[in-house]
């Protein structure tokens, strides 16, 4: 892909991000619907504050810095960056990562469950945790309910799929359930810091630098602080990032890990892990195959990614159909109806 392509497609997905698409929604006769547009709004407008903002202060600082006084330092700067090996490079952002994270969970969040997407999984996991898919239904099971759970057959249980929950209950079972965060936040930084010179072969110093930038985003932080799911599908698909990048530089087998990667992020965020998988896996090995023309190296791969999601798969299919009645009857479906749909 040439130079023009790449930013013509960037300056492509930049425009978009800015385009209110979401407003195509039907949400006349529908508050749910409604009330996501709304917000959907207020995200827009503080995204295009901050946009503005950002370019703003960079329009002042390059009108006002001298470039001949920073730019001497900006280099020492990369070539340090440069310097540290990569695998230490990876492991120490993951470390600065988890600390961060850590921080913010005890002193921000004083080691507690502040989001309701949290706290109805901590208490699904917590049912994990003992064996057993769901709660006992309670005398006034409605009197109990909190938002995001709801009772089926099986008994009390949340809306979410089961892959992040699994993870949740692995640390209840070993004493550490507000540490799942900040593990995950720091799994999807050294990642990210060990894929990204994959995918800027030419710039390495903008690879290290974005890495520095994944451990240290506030936003970043603050959401690896707490347990939402998505740290773990976050962590899953730039591991099958990282797996994807090595089936195409080595063997077709580390498709079969990047289908197992993708699979755990669909059992944690659906749509999230079926789009995004699909974009970093037949986003590595795509171009490469078009290169040499080799369709048998693609089928091989593309093949290897089904085999490896294939478990996790019918895994979510057995956990929909056992709790929700269907194999593809996500949880989300069965607490708000057809109005929780794409809606188009």
């Amino acid at each position: 892909m040439t130079t023009l392509a790449r930013r013509l497609i960037g300056g492509l997905l930049l425009v978009v991000s800015f385009v209110p698409l979401f407003r195509i929604l039907d949400a006349d006769d529908d508050n749910f619907r409604r009330t996501s547009v709304e917000v959907a709004e207020a995200t827009l407008s503080y995204v295009q504050s901050a946009a503005f903002m950002a370019v703003l202060l960079g329009i002042v600082l390059a009108v006002v810095v001298p470039r001949g006084l920073v730019l001497p330092g900006i280099d020492r700067v990369g070539r340090r960056l440069e310097s540290v090996p990569g695998r230490a490079w990876a492991w120490g952002l993951a470390a600065v990562a988890f600390a961060l994270a850590v921080v913010v969970n005890v002193v921000v969040y004083q080691g507690l469950f502040t989001n309701v997407d949290e706290i109805a999984s901590f208490l699904q996991a917590r049912y994990f945790a003992t064996g057993s898919l769901a709660g006992p239904l309670p005398a006034a099971a409605d009197a109990w309910l909190i938002p995001n759970m709801l009772t089926v057959e099986s008994g009390w249980v949340s809306q979410f799929p089961p892959s992040h929950l699994a993870l949740m209950a692995a640390g209840i079972v070993v004493g550490v359930p507000t540490l799942v965060g900040p593990a995950l936040f720091a799994l999807m930084t050294g990642a990210a810091a060990a894929v990204l010179p994959g995918l800027l072969p030419e710039h390495p110093r903008a690879a290290r630098v974005a890495g520095l930038l994944v451990a240290t985003s506030p936003f970043l932080v603050l959401v690896g602080g707490g347990a939402l799911s998505h740290t773990s599908a976050g962590a899953f698909l730039w591991l099958a990032l990282w797996a994807a990048l090595r089936g195409r530089d080595s063997r077709w087998p580390w498709s079969v890990a990047a289908g197992a990667a993708i699979g755990v992020a669909v059992c944690s965020r659906p749509w999230i892990g079926v789009l995004l998988g699909t974009v970093a896996t037949l986003g590595i090995w795509l171009p490469a195959a078009l290169r040499s023309r080799d369709v048998r190296w693609l089928a091989a791969r593309c093949a290897g990614t089904v085999a490896g999601g294939l478990p996790f798969a019918a895994a979510l299919a057995w956990y929909n159909t056992r709790l929700f009645g269907g194999p593809t009857t996500l949880g989300y479906l069965a607490a708000f109806g057809e109005r929780h749909r794409l809606g188009f």
